[in-house]
């Protein structure tokens, strides 16, 4: 069984955040999915585009969002063609213990971290991996 239960691809905007956020929760609401694995996703979904707007290059960015209803879980792909960042190549930060927060200014990418959190077997690809030209982030949610 494989069936798509949503594919939206919008300029990576904060005005289309929330459309990303609806596109999801409506289609989620369709299929009668547990609602309880809906939160991390929305959250996960608003990190990415919100990194794909703010490192956008080139300008203007795209984001793109599909998710794949499996057997027994969703496989989700989020790609865009902004800047390339894998958090499995960065130092995690260390956000409770570290006693001084000026050091957070220098902490680019946390929101990734907080993604391998949820999703520690994310998958990034970088576009210069990519036949489209895009940068994707894959990764599972079992359902």
């Amino acid at each position: 069984m494989s069936e798509k239960l949503c594919d939206l691809e919008l300029a990576a905007s904060l005005e289309n955040v929330a459309a990303f956020r609806k596109e999801l929760g409506d289609a989620w609401k369709r299929h009668n999915l547990p609602h309880g694995k809906l939160n991390g996703l929305v959250l996960v979904i608003t990190e990415l585009c919100n990194n794909a707007c703010e490192y956008a290059d080139p300008t203007p960015s795209r984001f793109k969002l599909v998710c794949q209803l499996k057997a027994n879980s969703l496989e989700v792909i989020i790609s865009d063609n902004g800047q390339s960042f894998n958090p499995h190549d960065g130092v995690n930060p260390n956000f409770w213990n570290d006693p001084d927060p000026a050091s957070f200014d220098d902490s680019r990418g946390a929101g990734c971290y907080l993604i391998l959190n949820y999703f520690p077997d994310m998958i990034y690809r970088p576009s210069a991996q990519n036949s489209s030209g895009l940068n994707e982030t894959v990764f599972n949610i079992d359902l």
